[in-house]
């Protein structure tokens, strides 16, 4: 009976796998159902078929149930509820079961690595395999090609290779499954030689051995050892024909991927019927090439085959035809569901109606796409900016940023020359903005966009500084758009220079580059520099000037007056001139006043152009200066009778977002009254100013009076008056014309911009081609606001009287005040008692008073920072170091020779601009620097590159900038000048002070016995930390006594700090024999309280040790501030910023030093930085 039961499991046993053969679930449900009914014993191995039936179809919970059911689960049992639960993705259910299940073996673990694989989780797909091992259990081969596929999926070669080493030791290498597995982690994360290797060895080769090969190859470029092994195959399947197909279509060689695709069809093997990938291939290659035929025959087969049309296929036909036969692809899109399209199709279809020009078509697809891409906004805004709809295209940018989708390089790029031709300066900052955000802000392309759009606004200072900070490799669009940039705005020097220094980079210029060269040495009036140049193109790039070229040459002759030499240029051209290389010597020839070229040269225009009005225009000119006004009036009246209408010049300016556009003479604007007052007023004022009005540029028979009168009202003289009358006083004012800026309004804006004091660029858009625009720019330079010391009237009066006092200090201690002669006091706080009527007396009491009444205050002055200069760099601070001795110079105790190091010498700040010959230093590095001009607190500054020190990372700048001057003081004194050495005892006064502290740290790292003297109980846990073995609070006990305990009476080597008479006499009596002692910090902001005689006898005296004037050299000098940076970066020597301010709080800070409110040193940091 027993038996009898067991071949009636086995029997359903039997029944439910061939369910699963046969993928019915409900026939298994059924048989399920038989077995209840029938009461047969359901053992341990019927359930595991039952389970395995129900996971493996679908019916995930009712495994579960029957898994929960079961009172006896054996290994099986658990494994096949955790591979169910992983291959659908449920992994963390999978891995609860896994961790509950007694003993995991392989099959369990690799389960559980087959999940995480399937998710994507490929770290935790490996990380299963190291517990694995570690848990004793011997990976299968099966767990292998798993945590191989996982290795290769991250490009992890290192973990690969350890796999590959583990595999050897368990001898499973010569499975084939195993070395494909090898082959395919090896070949994807790019180790060909070991995968040739492999392959090379294996014994059994399969088709996916010979496909992935295949496919590396064609990844790698390796096109012809691919066709190599593709011949060599005998069994290709779709895989290996897809690899050769898509490889290359993916490098650009579509017509032989066209060619595999045609072979593939000739094979005439019935098993071999193209695929999505195939047939997706083939049609990008005929996109690609533009085979409309072919791309149709391919069509043709889809339809034949019915083919599924919702994906990659669909998406590539249309493609195919948006860009070959927008009609049909319309077509192929209304018959196809908008959800069955992907985004890519779709924008290709949009960008097929703007390459056309059909914006109308093309705003309704993209208002039809729900889940909008970067591409399909980028292709809407550049399809506006190509066609002339540069207000839709911001439009459609401020939509995207709306939106939340993010830009691009490609968005940025697009959307800056939208910027660029409206030279919209606002918009193109707001732009940059998002660039700097998105974080494209030093992309080479963004950047690029971002060198033509502030260069065509009138920024130049901006354009450079993006070149300075393009991130990676300059590309040549960068240089040549520099090079252009600086050559439209005049500066010729500067933009020769750029393109010298871009020729020693390697970078090979193109025909642009030498567009901007050459126009380069036209404004600077080089012709020779020109000609060479211009036979350099030729001889060393190899580069055939085109008409820009020959143009150019023209234009560089012409404007130097060599007229026949530019003609005889245009009658040699190998190719015929146009209407730019003419006009130029017509232009040339009318300044020059030279009729007979001017009439060849306009015959030549209007032959090639009848209604170019400029030649007429210019023809009538010259006549018109010769005198010669019958001659003129000829010109104009055939203009009449031919009806060639002149060009009517315009200027606009954009005021809070509205264009406003005015013509000469302009009579229509709403405010045309106020307008012409200003400009009666400006004119007015500019004449006292010198300029004197240029009449002869009108070229019509009239007075004088009329003349200047329709100079005065010149259309962009008119913008100019409206943009004063509209725009704050210190702001910038940009105009735009349509036509050249006259040689009257050149001159006049000058003026202008010097009456008010203001910025004024003007753009004019009569450049030839190659050049988009001309921009001419006046007035001062971009500038930044820093803080200086103002030396007024009063404080250089009081500063003269108080060198008075001092100079005449031996004459005036017997008559005006009593003088100490043991110490030789020499401050005017000494001055207490005046013994007579003297003239010096009450000379010295009206100083007192003065010096009480009058504040001197630290106050904003916009200054000129500019960029660096060959050897310098301009530094953004991030900290300024701030001490008393910057109080004493303000209230004029020190002058300049007096003083330590200059006041606020020190400062750390990350570099923005290099200039020529800096190789140790780039953008972006983070510096210390000092040597500031005096009493100036700047926010971005020129410095010279040999000062500027690289700070270690883990070096704050806060702290850099508190310590360098005081941690620099301090090595020089105890290593150079003291010579501290070990077993010597230093006594600190002020031990917990700024350079007290310090030095009392660096006298511990030498070995010294350091004594330190502070005021508080909290200061001396300070000096304490700060590596002081003794500490003595002056106020509650006598330190001499105390020094003399500690050193049995023998006395220090070193005493540093004696701040005044209450420890001069003490700090002597504790001084060793030729020892040393330093004053260096004067709380009191006093001069030396004592002369040198006074120690003479005894020791050696150091005032005010100068780092500049000490004999140190530049060498010591850095290795001493590197090896302060190292131990402040290691922690061997502690910092405290206890103070810090925000650079607009900078005479604040002064006010509260100087009242005692802070410590003697502090920190301001630019407004926004944050401590």
């Amino acid at each position: 009976m027993g038996t009898f039961r067991h071949q009636l499991s086995d029997h359903y046993a039997s029944l439910i796998q061939r369910t699963l053969v046969n993928k019915d679930p409900y026939a298994g449900k059924g048989i399920h159902g038989r077995i209840i009914k029938s009461g047969v014993h359901v053992g341990v191995f019927l359930m595991n078929n039952l389970m395995n039936m129900y996971a493996k179809t679908g019916f995930l919970a009712d495994a579960s149930q029957l898994f929960d059911e079961m009172p006896v689960k054996n290994a099986s049992s658990w494994n096949t509820l955790i591979s169910a639960y992983a291959k659908q993705g449920r992994v963390d259910h999978a891995r609860h079961l896994f961790e509950e299940m007694p003993e995991p073996d392989s099959v369990s673990w690799t389960a559980m690595m087959v999940g995480y694989n399937q998710i994507g989780r490929f770290e935790n797909a490996i990380r299963m395999l190291t517990d694995m091992l570690s848990s004793k259990v011997i990976p299968t081969q099966y767990t292998f090609t798993i945590a191989l596929a996982s290795c290769a999926a991250i490009n992890t070669l290192d973990i690969g290779k350890k796999v590959h080493s583990l595999i050897i030791r368990v001898g499973l290498s010569n499975y084939t499954s195993v070395s494909n597995s090898l082959l395919n982690m090896y070949a994807k994360s790019g180790d060909l030689l070991t995968a040739e290797s492999i392959f090379t060895k294996m014994k059994s080769k399969t088709t996916s051995s010979w496909n992935t090969m295949i496919s590396m190859h064609m990844q790698c470029r390796r096109f012809d050892l691919a066709l190599s092994q593709f011949e060599k195959m005998t069994d290709r399947d779709i895989v290996t024909w897809n690899s050769m197909i898509s490889g290359y279509n993916q490098h650009g060689f579509d017509s032989e991927s066209l060619l595999m695709f045609s072979e593939m069809q000739k094979s005439n093997n019935p098993s071999l019927k193209p695929d999505k990938y195939t047939l997706a291939s083939a049609l990008s290659a005929c996109t690609n090439t533009n085979n409309l035929k072919t791309g149709k025959q391919i069509h043709c087969h889809v339809i034949r085959t019915e083919f599924d049309l919702s994906g990659a296929v669909g998406n590539a036909l249309i493609s195919l035809y948006s860009k070959l036969d927008i009609n049909t692809a319309q077509k192929i899109l209304e018959r196809s569901k908008t959800s069955k399209v992907n985004i890519i199709a779709l924008t290709s279809l949009l960008d097929g109606y703007i390459k056309k020009g059909e914006m109308g078509p093309a705003r309704r697809i993209f208002d039809t796409l729900v889940d909008r891409d970067v591409v399909a906004w980028t292709a809407m805004i550049v399809g506006y900016m190509q066609n002339g709809f540069n207000n839709e295209a911001i439009d459609v940018f401020k939509s995207m940023i709306k939106s939340g989708s993010k830009p691009n390089s490609h968005t940025l790029a697009g959307i800056l020359s939208v910027s660029s031709s409206l030279a919209s300066l606002n918009h193109g900052k707001q732009i940059h903005s998002v660039a700097i955000k998105s974080g494209n802000g030093s992309s080479v392309s963004v950047c690029n966009a971002l060198i033509n759009m502030y260069a065509k606004s009138g920024s130049i200072g901006n354009a450079k500084r993006v070149f300075e900070i393009i991130s990676g490799e300059k590309d040549s669009i960068s240089w040549t758009s520099m090079v252009i940039s600086l050559a439209q705005h005049g500066h010729g020097e500067e933009s020769l220079k750029l393109f010298e220094k871009m020729l020693t980079f390697g970078i090979k210029p193109d025909h642009v580059t030498y567009v901007g060269v050459i126009s380069a040495c036209t404004h600077m009036g080089l012709v020779d520099t020109g000609r060479g140049y211009f036979k350099m193109m030729r001889e060393r790039h190899g580069i055939e000037p085109t008409l820009s070229h020959y143009a150019c040459m023209v234009d560089l002759l012409g404007r130097s007056g060599k007229l026949l030499e530019a003609y005889d240029v245009i009658k040699n051209m190998p190719i015929e001139p146009d209407v730019v290389a003419w006009g130029s010597l017509l232009s040339s020839s009318v300044v020059h006043k030279n009729v007979e070229l001017a009439e060849v040269a306009a015959e030549r225009v209007l032959l090639i152009e009848p209604d170019n009005s400029g030649a007429y225009s210019a023809l009538a000119n010259v006549y018109s200066v010769l005198g010669k006004w019958d001659e003129s009036a000829k010109i104009r009246k055939r203009m009449k009778i031919k009806k060639v209408k002149k060009d009517q010049g315009s200027s606009w300016v954009q005021i809070r977002e509205q264009v406003h556009v005015f013509g000469a003479e302009d009579g229509v604007h709403p405010e045309r009254d106020g307008i012409y007052e200003m400009m009666r007023e400006i004119w007015k004022g500019i004449k006292k100013l010198g300029f004197v009005p240029k009449t002869e540029v009108v070229l019509h028979d009239l007075d004088e009076e009329v003349k200047e009168e329709i100079l005065m009202h010149h259309s962009e003289k008119l913008a100019i008056a409206f943009g004063l009358m509209k725009t704050p006083k210190n702001s910038s004012l940009r105009i735009m014309k349509n036509l050249r800026v006259c040689k009257d309004c050149h001159s006049a804006i000058k003026f202008i911009s010097k009456l008010v004091g203001r910025e004024i660029i003007v753009r004019d858009a009569t450049s030839q081609e190659h050049i988009c625009s001309v921009c001419i720019q006046w007035g001062k330079v971009e500038s930044h606001r820093i803080f200086r010391l103002q030396a007024s009237f009063w404080s250089k009066f009081l500063y003269s009287l108080q060198s008075l006092f001092l100079s005449k200090a031996s004459i005036l201690s017997k008559k005006v005040y009593r003088f100490n002669s043991t110490a030789g006091y020499r401050s005017p706080s000494d001055f207490i008692s005046i013994t007579d009527n003297s003239n010096y007396g009450v000379l010295f009491c009206f100083y007192l008073l003065l010096k009480k009444v009058i504040l001197q205050v630290l106050k904003w002055e916009d200054i000129e920072v500019g960029d660096p200069k060959e050897g310098e760099i301009r530094v953004k601070n991030k900290a300024i170091g701030v001490n008393f001795i910057d109080i004493y110079y303000r209230t004029g105790v020190y002058k300049v020779p007096e003083i330590p190091y200059i006041p606020g010498a020190e400062a750390a700040g990350v570099v923005t601009a290099v200039g020529s010959g800096v190789n140790n230093l780039k953008i972006g590095d983070v510096v210390y620097h000092s040597g500031r001009p005096m009493g100036t607190y700047m926010e971005e500054q020129i410095i010279s590159a040999e000062k500027a020190i690289p700070l270690p990372p883990s070096v704050d700048p806060l702290v850099a900038a508190s310590a360098m001057v005081k941690g620099l003081t301090a090595r020089f004194l105890v290593r150079t000048w003291f010579k501290v050495e070990q077993g010597h005892t230093v006594l600190v006064h002020a031990a917990a002070g700024g350079v007290g502290s310090l030095l009392c740290q660096w006298a511990n790292i030498l070995g010294a016995i350091v004594i330190g003297t502070v005021s508080t109980k909290e200061k001396a846990l300070q000096a304490k930390e700060d590596g002081c073995h003794h500490v003595i609070i002056y106020k509650e006990e006598d330190f001499v006594t105390r020094v003399n305990e500690i050193t049995s009476g023998q006395g220090v080597e070193v005493v540093f700090d004696s701040v005044g008479k209450d420890t001069f006499e003490g700090s002597l009596a504790c001084l060793k024999p030729r020892g040393y002692m330093m004053s260096y910090g004067q709380s009191s902001g006093t001069p030396d309280p004592v002369p040198l005689s006074a120690l003479a006898a005894k020791s050696l005296f150091l005032t005010r040790p100068s780092l500049r004037t000490s004999g140190i050299s530049k060498d010591e000098m850095r290795e001493a501030i590197e090896d302060v940076l190292d131990k402040v970066g290691s922690g061997a020597l502690r910092v405290r910023v206890n103070h810090t301010y925000p650079l607009s709080k900078a005479a604040q800070a002064h006010a509260d030093m100087a009242g005692r409110k802070t410590s003697g040193s502090i920190v301001l940091m630019p407004d926004g930085s944050s401590s």
